[in-house]
């Protein structure tokens, strides 16, 4: 996975973000009217990382929180177009448009995302569970 990521991505000209790496819905302060107004816990961030990847989180963690389903199988629901809700697909259209990605570009990152939450979890986790991210995912 993160060999096939890595030939996708050398060589292209991709605008680099802020990486919360831990951005899920409890991380999030709203006002009434929905805006975000704060995002908390930066213990896990970094200042330059791939853009999309946090929203992609946010998103498959909200699916997996509502439908009571494993973190694989929200993901899959997340990253097929097709079993997406419409809020779902307009957030991350409207964000992938907004930073210069295509519809490509999702898919690449969406198949990586596996590799992204085991990265995060590798680098801020106190202990090791290497066989966590294959339960996770089915992989």
């Amino acid at each position: 996975m993160a060999d096939r990521l890595a030939e996708q991505l050398i060589g292209r000209d991709i605008r680099l973000a802020i990486y919360h790496a831990d951005l899920r819905g409890k991380h999030l302060q709203v006002d009434r009217a929905g805006d975000v107004i704060g995002y908390l816990d930066w213990g896990a961030s970094e200042a330059r990382f791939l853009p999309f990847v946090d929203l992609m989180h946010l998103v498959v963690h909200q699916r997996k929180q509502e439908t009571d389903v494993p973190f694989g199988d929200a993901w899959r629901l997340v990253r097929d177009r097709a079993t997406r809700k419409k809020n779902e697909s307009a957030a991350l259209s409207s964000y992938a448009e907004s930073v210069g990605l295509d519809e490509a570009d999702m898919a690449m990152l969406f198949d990586a995302y596996p590799l992204f939450v085991a990265g995060m979890a590798e680098l801020n986790w106190d202990y090791t569970r290497p066989d966590w991210v294959a339960r996770q995912f089915d992989l």
